[in-house]
């Protein structure tokens, strides 16, 4: 804000994609009450919204930039003639070291100032083109790994059109795609004297690292589907208890919903009594790596039920460990059984109840069952 009541103009463009939320980068600020080390950052975020379409904040990336801000501070000093030989040697280095591409452009597009990442990133060769050199003999030198550059149409057209956006010193970034599948964002910052700063980073890592949350993000949105459909009511907890995954199902024996029950304790929806039983199994399961299961009865809307519930421990890679437990409810398995078991007896007084001995095998010839009469011959 403070940037933007001085008129910086690309503060004031960042102002709106935040409050439009949109996608933003390469925006450098400084920080309030930052260190003499990491005074200067350089962002780029990317909004993100929830199942409901509601914005839900930015992810993002911060690169400490405070190195370059201080020599750039420097080389104006030097433009005021304010800087010993000493000290612009001391500016080379430090220019030189940094893994962001520099170049600074004079009034005609010819270059004052090119950092050794900016060679390395084009794999341009000094000898033919460096200080001195106008913009398009750099990107001539760069030709060989431009996406743009097979073409014979579609490089002029390329050169023009960075010429142009050079030119008309319009402060932002694009995104500049090298043949070897790399990425570069190139951002652009007019300064006095019609000069041009332009900063170049590989995004190429976060790029991937993007790709990959994506597709993380969607299986997981996968599973947690997957898994509410699930009718058996599931849940995960972290080492300190608190719901970290719950499915439509555990929530709805609550009367919640998945989200309002995260992060939260047991002890938020159970009575005491009942949340000092079920963490205790809870925590020694944490503790010692063994299952846990028992049958126990429970009831529903008056009618007794029966369910089998189980908790396991799960370590993830980080080494953290996380109870996940499973409520099967048997109440149907139960009553199958006992109408079999009671099939079974009846049948059995029937065939007691005969007169003539009985003799019952089963398909593989094992003996299931006699009655008195049949005993009684033996």
């Amino acid at each position: 804000l403070k940037q933007v009541l001085n008129g910086n103009r690309s503060a004031a463009m960042h102002l709106e994609d935040l409050q439009a939320h949109r996608p933003f980068r390469d925006f450098v600020y400084e920080l309030k009450g930052g260190s003499a080390d990491c005074r200067w950052v350089l962002t780029s975020g990317f909004p993100r919204f929830d199942d409901e379409g509601k914005f839900a904040g930015y992810r993002g990336i911060g690169r400490n930039v405070t190195g370059l801000a201080v020599a750039f501070e420097e080389l104006e000093q030097k433009q005021q003639g304010e800087v010993s030989s000493g000290g612009l040697a001391d500016l080379r280095t430090m220019v030189d070291s940094m893994p962001i591409g520099i170049m600074v452009l004079d009034a005609d597009l010819r270059a004052e100032v090119i950092n050794q990442a900016f060679y390395n990133l084009w794999k341009i060769d000094p000898q033919r083109a460096g200080i001195g050199s106008g913009f398009r003999e750099l990107m001539e030198a760069s030709r060989a790994v431009d996406s743009y550059g097979a073409d014979d149409v579609a490089w002029r057209r390329h050169t023009a059109e960075r010429e142009s956006e050079i030119r008309a010193g319009v402060a932002g970034s694009r995104q500049l795609p090298r043949n070897d599948g790399r990425t570069l964002v190139a951002s652009l910052a007019p300064l006095a004297g019609g000069k041009r700063l332009i900063s170049y980073v590989d995004v190429t890592d976060m790029k991937d690292r993007e790709a990959e949350l994506a597709d993380e993000l969607e299986k997981a949105r996968l599973a947690e589907a997957v898994i509410n459909g699930v009718k058996d009511p599931i849940f995960v907890k972290d080492d300190d208890l608190r719901f970290v995954f719950v499915n439509e199902a555990f929530a709805g024996l609550f009367g919640q919903t998945p989200q309002t029950m995260l992060g939260k304790p047991g002890g938020n929806f159970l009575a005491p009594a009942e949340v000092a039983l079920f963490e205790e199994s809870e925590r020694e399961v944490l503790a010692t790596g063994r299952p846990y299961e028992v049958e126990e009865s429970f009831e529903v809307d008056g009618v007794n039920r029966s369910r089998v519930v189980r908790k396991n421990r799960v370590r993830m890679v980080s080494g953290r460990n996380y109870v996940a437990g499973f409520l099967f409810d048997v109440s149907d398995m139960k009553g199958r059984e006992t109408e079999a078991q009671d099939a079974r007896k009846h049948l059995a007084s029937v065939l007691e109840s005969l007169p003539a001995a009985v003799i019952i095998y089963d398909r593989e010839d094992n003996f299931v069952f006699a009655n008195r009469k049949m005993q009684d011959t033996l």
